[in-house]
């Protein structure tokens, strides 16, 4: 954080993940926290949307199908979904949204592309459940990959939280 704020003046709290890594409990986690950013605090949430480390490759341009396709899904499901006019209010799209990222593991679903190959364990991606039930329209500030299949996206959720007299 030190690069975005040099003069360090915004408040840092850190939260760890809940050790059962039930998806539904990270949501609730930022559902809770999203008081906080009307506050003025910064909710940020470190994790991967891919994390195989297993199928890590040096010097690979091109990222495999199943992270593509995993991906994917997650970048569609967090910008999409808040404009599919079956939602009647931004609440009820959030709510999709984060029920649908909620049942990303679900085999009997088979909700997300690639999620047992995206994620052998939940634990990188439990902090975009945590940031993504803070509520909030996603918006993808970043997308590059790394060492092939690692997909370094980044999403922000909800207004940048500004201090009274800030720009």
């Amino acid at each position: 954080l030190a690069l975005i704020f040099p003069e360090a003046k915004i408040p840092v709290v850190q939260v760890s993940l809940h050790p059962s890594l039930d998806p539904k409990t990270h949501i609730a986690l930022g559902e809770a926290l999203a008081p906080l950013r009307d506050e003025g605090y910064l909710l940020f949430c470190s994790g991967a949307v891919t994390h195989n480390l297993m199928e890590l490759t040096f010097g690979q341009e091109r990222p495999p199908p199943w992270a593509v396709a995993f991906d994917g899904w997650v970048d569609d499901v967090l910008l999409h979904e808040e404009h599919k006019s079956s939602h009647g209010s931004y609440e009820a799209a959030w709510h999709s949204r984060n029920r649908r990222l909620a049942a990303w593991m679900d085999e009997s679903e088979n909700v997300a592309p690639s999620a047992t190959a995206a994620h052998h364990t939940p634990e990188h991606f439990m902090p975009l459940l945590v940031a993504a039930g803070s509520g909030g329209a996603a918006e993808r500030l970043h997308h590059s990959w790394m060492y092939g299949s690692m997909s370094m996206a980044s999403y922000m959720f909800g207004p940048f939280p500004l201090k009274d007299g800030e720009e």
